[in-house]
């Protein structure tokens, strides 16, 4: 179980839509998810329209499950990934501010994809941590990829599976090849 609650983060996004967006974008921002709205109730109001439909979309999303983070993910990659275009020169300091918060949640950027720092951990002992066929990073950005589309885009999933078993097979032969052109020279 997961257990990323992004309160930092939840409120700094919110904040932004709320200076930066209007109502039709936000709820493209979600929609575009399949995030639901839910009404927020009595204790539960916001001030603002725009803050109170943000929070409304939060609501439906449940904290602990993969599959509604990667969602709430996808909207914070895509909002990031439309700053530039919106604010020109001013978007370095809006989009540093909300990186910032996502970093404070253990999330950091790589090529417009949000990875958590712990999304795939592998033990101090583990083969991958000593193996020189696969980059560590690029494996966590794959099985990112991977995770991120089993809902939205299953077909996605499994070609990007597919991709790093590929990618995995031909460093391993690779490697080998190399190994094996390196045994014949000492032997010659």
């Amino acid at each position: 179980m997961y257990g990323y609650n992004f309160k930092k983060t939840r409120r700094a996004f919110a904040e932004y839509l709320v200076c930066f967006s209007n109502l039709r974008e936000i709820h493209a921002y979600f929609d575009d998810q399949d995030i639901e709205y839910i009404e927020l109730e009595g204790g539960e109001q916001q001030s603002g329209e725009r803050r109170s439909l943000i929070y409304g979309y939060y609501k439906s999303i449940s904290w602990g499950k993969w599959n509604d983070i990667s969602k709430v993910i996808a909207v914070f990659e895509e909002i990031l990934g439309n700053i530039h275009s919106a604010f020109g020169d001013m978007y370095k300091e809006q989009q540093k501010r909300l990186i910032n918060a996502l970093e404070s949640d253990g999330f950091y950027l790589e090529e417009g994809k949000l990875v958590h720092k712990n999304s795939f951990p592998l033990s101090e002992n583990s083969a991958l941590h000593s193996s020189e066929l696969l980059n560590n990073r690029q494996l966590k950005l794959h099985i990112q990829r991977m995770e991120n589309s089993i809902n939205s885009d299953p077909d996605l999933a499994i070609g990007n599976a597919k991709e790093l078993i590929e990618t995995t097979c031909k460093n391993i032969l690779d490697n080998e090849k190399f190994y094996i052109r390196r045994t014949m020279i000492y032997h010659n």
